[in-house]
């Protein structure tokens, strides 16, 4: 039986206004089917025309499937999450 990844509150884009004009991104990661916290999973966004997905950013989840990136510049992203016994999840945002 393949496990999906699920992202519970996707992208929360904070955008605090500074000079830099970069904000976060967080989230939640769950197990598709069961909805409990992937602790450990690597979150990597990158940008879409990067066709190495080199990252611009990363995390790992923390025990309840927490994430957090600050500091990413305002931009369109893709999101990779990745864990151990999933498939990889990928989001464009």
């Amino acid at each position: 039986m393949t496990r999906f990844l699920g992202l519970f509150l996707l992208f929360c884009i904070t955008s605090h206004v500074v000079i830099a004009q970069s904000g976060g991104i967080r989230g939640v990661v769950k197990d598709d089917t069961d909805q409990r916290p992937v602790a450990g999973a690597t979150v990597v966004i990158y940008l879409p025309t990067d066709s190495t997905k080199t990252g611009r950013g990363n995390a790992v989840t923390d025990a309840r499937g927490n994430f957090l990136l600050l500091n990413v510049p305002i931009n369109s992203y893709n999101l990779e999450i990745t864990s151990i016994g999933y498939e990889p999840f990928n989001a464009g945002c």
